[in-house]
């Protein structure tokens, strides 16, 4: 099942991945768009990540922002740029065929 969650502007990261851990659903979107510059440093992405995989989730960074998607993929994150068709996370997944 899908579970969306929704980013404030004075969260950190650590109260992010709190409330990941705590999330029943293993597959989640995440709209940060309310905290950009949380989402826009790497070494957050990359913690983000970490956890998520400890935590057997999946996460979908959703945003507006094409900053913040573009650090999101490398980090190895599906993104979206729209919460309500999230068909195009799904294509934009990295995969082990690509490499990524």
């Amino acid at each position: 099942m899908k579970k969306f969650l929704y980013t404030h502007s004075n969260e950190s990261i650590a109260y992010i991945i709190d409330k990941i851990s705590g999330t029943p659903e293993s597959d989640i979107f995440l709209v940060v768009d309310a905290n950009p510059d949380v989402f826009s440093d790497n070494l957050n992405l990359k913690l983000l990540k970490r956890e998520a995989d400890n935590f057997s989730k999946t996460i979908t960074i959703v945003s507006k922002i094409p900053q913040i998607l573009d650090a999101a993929r490398p980090a190895g994150f599906s993104v979206s740029s729209d919460d309500i068709n999230i068909e195009e996370s799904i294509s934009s997944a990295p995969t082990a065929e690509s490499g990524v």
